[in-house]
């Protein structure tokens, strides 16, 4: 793992104090690995950056990984309705006092609960496939993003084309970047993570990918080391 440096994608205040950073890693395609995403951040984040990591997908019982994976990881899980405005909104609000990252892993769909996180988040993360229904999703994420831009103008947003089957031709994939460099205020994050059973794997032994597997787990810092450089 490339260690993030202390000081990295930390945000200082004109009175010098360390403002809290939110990440928001959110899909509306279904098994998108954001949940991945989301850990594997939490994991590179926490040695240098007090980090928890905030489950609000209804979706999934992943979130039991982190409670096995590791006792030091910070983590809450809440059961949160799509039409829920004031959970997360509340509980953000008290975890910004405690923690300098808080990373939000949370279903794509158009939402009081996603808007109420969105409107407090630095960076928006959206792990995306290639064909042209993720693509079509992918649109909608992104509108729904500038639209809260209205509200939150420091928010940006990134694309990560993650889980692309490993024989997908280079072909498509360049169409896919020709369409990704279309779409207005969202920025593409280089590094291809390809679809691999050692994720899987990994998630089932509780394990993080640089413990299993070096090759991917050079990707997973490309990702990391991209997002976190802006």
């Amino acid at each position: 793992m490339i260690m993030p440096s202390a000081g990295s994608s930390m945000k200082i205040n004109k009175g010098g104090k360390i403002m809290t950073n939110i990440y928001v890693i959110t899909s509306l395609k279904a098994s998108a690995g954001k949940t991945t995403l989301a850990m594997h951040l939490c994991e590179y984040l926490k040695p240098t950056h007090r980090t928890v990591l905030l489950d609000a997908d209804l979706t999934t019982d992943h979130f039991e990984w982190a409670l096995q994976h590791d006792k030091n990881l910070a983590f809450e899980h809440l059961d949160v309705t799509e039409n829920d405005a004031s959970t997360l909104d509340q509980r953000i609000q008290h975890l910004k006092k405690q923690y300098d990252s808080i990373v939000v892993d949370i279903d794509g769909h158009d939402s009081k609960a996603l808007r109420s996180v969105l409107k407090h988040a630095d960076k928006m993360i959206i792990p995306t496939g290639i064909d042209e229904q993720d693509l079509q999703l992918l649109n909608e994420m992104v509108e729904l993003a500038i639209a809260m831009k209205q509200s939150n103008p420091q928010l940006r947003v990134y694309v990560l084309l993650n889980k692309i089957p490993m024989h997908t031709e280079l072909q498509a994939i360049q169409q896919a970047n020709q369409l990704l460099d279309n779409i207005p205020r969202m920025r593409f994050l280089n590094t291809i993570v390809y679809d691999d059973s050692s994720f899987a794997q990994a998630m089932q032994a509780s394990q993080c990918i640089w413990k299993t597997n070096l090759q991917q787990a050079e990707k997973v810092d490309q990702v990391l080391v991209d997002l976190l450089a802006d």
